[in-house]
């Protein structure tokens, strides 16, 4: 009689990284390597589903591919943390969006060392972000490169300064704010104990030393024993002025240490040919074209919404998503509090689970405004027999995505926002809720809260405020937030139509489409598709309606949870949660609905089969004792006659 779960096993969270992109796939049992390493880290935290993570997966890939010659220096690693192995692992690092990057030092010790955030932009400016932060860190390893650009006095004593191992010495001229050298520094770090690069930006007292012109800057030499330079990047940047500085002076150091036969010893750039080969691949595979072959609705699978991704984005949300804040104050904890309201009162849930968010919000308020994500875990963890959110161990149905990083949670999540303002509306035609005193932004404003404080894709979530920045001038008209979020949905639909987060399988069409509601189609003159408001709206309360929910992938609920199911009707439950908010003004209505199920659930009691047999029993024994009793009365009288 335990909590209700599936037979059917979720499938082990896939990353969207594999063997062939240069870093490291951590996760929770080897993440330790991280810790008093000699190198520094860079690590993206992100979760498979998250759209913006999807996105971001090429340009990491590509920062990955720059920096692989740096790997004596930092390396590069990614953590899914949609994986459950990994769920503790990025609340322990307070990850609270996606994607995170960040920089963890050398001889790093767990929540003692201070790590580095930097923003998720374009790969260049992540490469020379990471570069910044490894100039602080400098002095850690004694084999580090010298950032920091040398004198003009120091260039004199260059070979007098430097160990007699050291073959070569190159020297790149830049400006201060350049990076390139100290690009070519790391590129070469493998090579540290032969090979000796700095940099300078003393430009104009170099200049006097090595009679240079502004036109030399940036500029690559090699310094020899005697004093005198050579410059390698002339000829070539002369004749390749389109390409970028670093890989010329990439190439052009590699190209001179190749012709100097046995100058470092060991040296080998095979690797690095390999590497800038992937490079190419990648920004050939980076070009996402639209799909065109013809789009096949498997109506079997669209034409009801399923309780199960209902349950599991449930439970993903308040189990994985909530949790993972630090804190749980001010503004977040109000916006918390009315979420959980508005999923008390209006979802489409198994009575159970009703009574489990009734039982959640009341522990919520019970709490002082400020607590930690672990402290509402365990309140969302807490499960009864009567009350329970079942934990997700199966697969998604509507919302399963042709591969693992497609669909899922924010498919569900969509089905959850569409069925609460179909309820509310539901709710408002049963005269639950006086028209007069129907909230139009309660779910709305809700929901963007929601969306504001707990939704883990950063960038998504951005887009969805730009979205609903108007959410507070919905129309006075009882389908209107219905309107207004399906409306939101297509246009995002429409702006995901042919990226790269689009599942093949499962295109982002406008809804709903011919298949399932050609009533709601109309053309104008120029033959554009419109839709019919009146009647989409009227397709929209019959689809998300709770009549229309799928519950044949769940186990059977026990009969002592069926028994409950009987004793709670949602009127009363319903009430219960508007007296807690303090809208007390539409009791009377409620009173009458809670009189009737009285009524009615002694009858609905005894006409199931288990207590109808009992009443039978009773009755015919109750009968017999009556019957016996009459016999042996009158049986004591004929005999005193």
């Amino acid at each position: 009689n335990g909590v209700v779960q599936s037979a059917a096993i979720q499938p082990q969270q896939i990353s969207l990284y594999d063997k062939n992109d240069k870093l490291y796939v951590l996760s929770k049992k080897d993440f330790s390597i991280v810790f008093q390493s000699p190198t520094a880290w860079l690590i993206e935290f992100y979760a498979s589903w998250c759209g913006h993570c999807i996105h971001y997966a090429q340009t990491y890939r590509e920062i990955a591919i720059d920096t692989y010659g740096w790997s004596s220096v930092v390396r590069i690693g990614a953590v899914n943390c949609n994986s459950p192995e990994n769920e503790q692992l990025c609340i322990e690092h307070q990850i609270t969006g996606y994607p995170t990057l960040r920089v963890f030092p050398p001889d790093a010790i767990f929540n003692k060392s201070k790590t580095v955030d930097i923003p998720e932009n374009d790969a260049k400016s992540v490469e020379k972000a990471l570069i910044d932060n490894l100039e602080t860190f400098e002095g850690k390893q004694k084999y580090w490169p010298p950032f920091t650009p040398v004198s003009s006095t120091e260039l004199s004593e260059f070979y007098s300064r430097i160990s007699p191992n050291i073959k070569l010495i190159v020297l790149i001229l830049e400006q201060k704010d350049d990076y390139i050298g100290r690009q070519i520094m790391l590129d070469f770090s493998k090579y540290h104990d032969q090979l000796a690069i700095y940099r300078t930006t003393n430009v104009e007292k170099v200049w006097e030393i090595f009679q240079l012109s502004m036109e030399d800057i940036p500029s690559l030499y090699i310094v020899y024993r005697n004093s005198t330079i050579e410059r390698l990047d002339k000829t070539l940047s002369l004749a390749n002025k389109s390409i970028d500085k670093h890989n010329l002076f990439n190439y052009v150091l590699r190209s001179y240490i190749r012709a100097q036969s046995n100058l470092i010893q060991n040296y080998n750039d095979d690797e690095l040919e390999e590497i800038i080969l992937r490079k190419k691949m990648l920004n050939t595979n980076n070009t996402v074209t639209t799909r065109k072959q013809e789009i096949i609705i498997d109506k079997s699978n669209t034409e009801k919404v399923y309780m199960v991704d209902l349950e599991c984005g449930l439970d993903y949300m308040l189990r994985r998503e909530i949790c993972k804040m630090k804190e749980l104050k001010n503004d977040v904890y109000i916006d918390l509090v009315k979420w959980l309201t508005v999923l008390a009162k209006y979802f489409p849930g198994r009575e159970p689970v009703m009574i489990y968010l009734t039982n959640l919000v009341d522990s919520v308020k019970s709490k002082p405004d400020n607590f930690t994500g672990s402290q509402f875990k365990q309140m969302a963890s807490m499960k009864t027999k009567d009350a329970y959110l079942p934990t997700c161990v199966q697969q998604w149905h509507h919302c399963s995505g042709s591969k693992n990083q497609y669909r899922g949670y924010p498919c569900a999540v969509w089905l959850i926002f569409h069925t609460l303002t179909v309820r509310q509306v539901q709710f408002q035609e049963k005269r639950l809720i006086p028209f007069k005193q129907l909230n139009k932004s309660e779910i709305p404003l809700a929901i963007k809260n929601y969306v504001k404080h707990f939704f883990g894709c950063r960038e998504c979530s951005d887009h969805f405020m730009k979205e609903t920045v108007d959410v507070e001038n919905i129309q006075l008209n009882k389908y209107e937030t219905i309107f207004y979020l399906w409306n939101i949905h297509n246009r995002v639909n429409q702006r995901l139509r042919g990226d790269l987060t689009e599942d093949p399988l499962h295109p982002k069409l406008q809804f709903p489409p011919i298949a399932l509601c050609k009533q709601c189609h109309e053309s104008d003159k120029d033959n554009d598709t419109l839709f019919n408001k009146d009647r989409t709206i009227e397709f929209l309360l019959k689809f998300y309606s709770k009549d229309n929910i799928d519950t044949s992938n769940l186990t059977i609920i026990s009969h002592d949870q069926h028994q409950k199911k009987e004793d709670l009707s949602h009127g009363e439950r319903f009430k219960k949660m508007i007296k807690k908010t303090g809208d007390d003004r539409i009791n009377d209505v409620l009173d009458s609905f809670s009189k009737y199920n009285t009524r009615t659930m002694f009858f609905s009691r005894i006409t199931t089969i288990k207590h109808f047999k009992l009443y039978c029993i009773f009755t015919c024994l109750a009968l017999v004792i009556f019957l016996r009793y009459k016999f042996c009365k009158v049986k004591k009288k004929r005999y005193t006659l």
